[in-house]
């Protein structure tokens, strides 16, 4: 019997589904259900609660309650709407290590990661209880307009709660599969979800178990907390269109319905041809938001209200689709910035996945051997500046005649982001790149932390010598982030052999630890090899150009070149 644990990791609350498949030609079933508050509370010994508990605890503090980790995940704190969420907050917000938007707990910046870590965790915990088994492998949704640092940090909270074997899925996707088309044939589906983060538009095309994703459009600045904390401005204003605190203005509700017009339309839909539209979010219970949004759409479609566990039960029973029963595209686009400050796209948005998309550009200097790559998510997506999420440095061009050299930058995909980019010339060798994200947590700090957490929860973290393997981990995690930023060749050295040697102390403590722990162990044992990998067998040297070091690429305008 398959079992898949379904996640809706939320704003303002999370829930979590079990779906089984019993044998053969059996239909899914949804065993177990549970929805928590998305809070967490931070103990003084850095022990993190999450749900029902973390609001009890806090009760006496209001200030050490955590909620809204969701819409800080993968923020960098100078970011305008961070600065002014700050100054809302009940709670403490600060500037982490790397730029990151985080909680501040004794003294010390607490990535959201880690507090989403804390909810994972419980709802895996419960929900596993209720059903009475452990679950295979778990689908997380998220909301489709969460863009590659948002993503990422969902990504660590994950490894952080011990949830090993995990894919990332689109909020509106899940609940479309939960709600079903709602009749025979090929049905054309709207989901509009209005939760506390932002507005979400999905069109679908659903066929009994088949869907094809359409594409997705909405508004990241248009979401319950927004137009609550709009109500609240205008009542303090005495303004003649203030509302109570529930439900929305008429001028509010007017703004949703266009808003949802407008993202329909650009994604060359009509709302007036639409079978059925799936309605989720508490703010579309208040008659008031529903009607001028039933407007838009006429009266030929079925209007439904998701229940709240719907997308927790449609991203578990997604984990039990059939190969190629589903068509998903990325929520974003993806290019390169090119010299002067322009933008090429390579990716563009709503396009399917998986697969690789490549585009050819040459330097930007004559005999340039170097170049900058700096990736950007987004042009204008969603009204979402550009973004940049990743920048490589590739060197060793082969020093040509300006237009000769042409340099082949692609992106892999094996779900809705990007997974490797590579770069090089077409005529010589190609470097594969990760893609590292520009804020939030590094890849070693979320090993380090994820293994801690994985030594707690096996029941080990009393004894001495296991919390000197979680200390030893930060410490590694350090040193490898130091051998990252270094650049010329003796701080490259010198950064390398401290990793070294640390990795090497830490490896025997983490294979002391894992023998000690016997079969428990093997989670430990496989965090602390990932984490012993990032650093590298040899000392990392800066390729040195031999000619023009040129610092940018210019998009290849004459033509398609050839592949090889």
């Amino acid at each position: 019997m398959t079992a898949v644990l379904g996640i809706d990791l939320g704003t303002e609350r999370s829930s979590a589904a079990v779906a089984v498949v019993t044998g053969p030609g059996a239909a899914p079933a949804v065993v177990a259900n549970v929805t928590i508050p998305t809070a967490a509370w931070a103990a003084g010994s850095g022990r993190i609660v999450a749900g029902e508990k973390a609001i009890l605890l806090a009760k006496a503090d209001r200030e050490t309650l955590a909620r809204f980790a969701m819409r800080l995940a993968g923020r960098t704190f100078r970011t305008p709407w961070i600065r002014e969420y700050v100054s809302r907050a009940p709670c403490s917000i600060v500037e982490g290590p790397g730029g990151f938007a985080a909680f501040e707990y004794g003294g010390k910046a607490t990535a959201p990661a880690e507090l989403l870590a804390a909810t994972l965790e419980e709802l895996k915990k419960v929900t596993e209880t209720l059903c009475g088994r452990s679950a295979e492998r778990a689908v997380i949704a998220v909301p489709a307009l969460f863009d590659v640092f948002q993503r990422r940090a969902v990504r660590d909270a994950a490894l952080i709660a011990g949830i090993d074997r995990f894919e990332l899925a689109c909020s509106p996707l899940c609940a479309a599969l939960a709600c079903g088309p709602g009749g025979g044939g090929k049905r054309r589906v709207v989901v509009v979800d209005l939760g506390a983060g932002f507005l979400e538009v999905a069109v679908l095309l659903n066929e009994g178990p088949s869907v094809k994703v359409v594409g997705y459009g909405g508004d990241v600045f248009l979401g319950g907390q927004d137009l609550a904390r709009e109500r609240e401005d205008e009542a303090l204003s005495g303004g003649p269109d203030a509302a109570p605190a529930a439900g929305l203005t008429p001028r509010q509700a007017e703004g949703v319905a266009a808003s949802v017009r407008k993202a329909i339309c650009a994604l060359g839909a009509e709302p007036g041809k639409a079978d059925r539209v799936i309605l989720l979010g508490g703010v579309f219970k208040a008659e008031e938001a529903g009607e001028p949004l039933r407007g838009i759409f006429g009266d030929g479609p079925s209007i439904h209200e998701g229940p709240p566990e719907a997308v927790a039960e449609g991203a578990a029973l997604l984990g039990l689709l059939e190969p190629g029963a589903l068509e998903d595209v990325v929520p974003y686009s993806l290019g390169l910035e090119t010299e002067g400050g322009g933008y090429s796209e390579i990716v563009a948005r709503n396009e399917r996945f998986p697969g690789s998309r490549f585009g050819f550009f040459t330097p930007a200097s004559e005999g340039q051997t170097e170049a900058s790559v700096l990736v950007v998510q987004g042009a204008g997506d969603h009204g979402v500046p550009a973004m940049a999420v990743g920048r490589y440095e590739l060197k060793g061009l082969a020093p040509r005649p300006l237009g000769e050299t042409l340099v082949k930058v692609g992106f892999g995909f094996s779900g809705q982001l990007p997974t490797t980019v590579t770069a090089g010339d077409t005529r010589g060798a190609v470097e594969t790149f990760r893609l590292r994200p520009m804020a939030g947590l590094s890849e070693e700090e979320a090993l380090s932390k994820a293994l801690a957490a994985e030594i707690r929860r096996s029941g080990a973290g009393r004894g001495k010598e296991f919390a000197g393997l979680a200390d030893a981990a930060e410490r590694l995690a350090a040193a490898v982030t130091r051998l990252r930023g270094a650049e010329d060749p003796r701080a490259i050295g010198e950064a390398w052999g401290q990793a070294s040697g640390l990795a090497e102390g830490f490896r025997r403590k983490a294979d002391a630890a894992s023998a000690r722990l016997g079969p428990e162990g093997a989670s430990v044992g496989a965090l602390a090899s990932r984490l012993r990998g990032l650093v590298p067998p040899e000392p990392p040297v800066a390729a040195l150009g031999t000619g023009a070091a040129g610092t940018g690429l210019a998009e290849y305008r004459y033509g398609f070149p050839p592949e090889s």
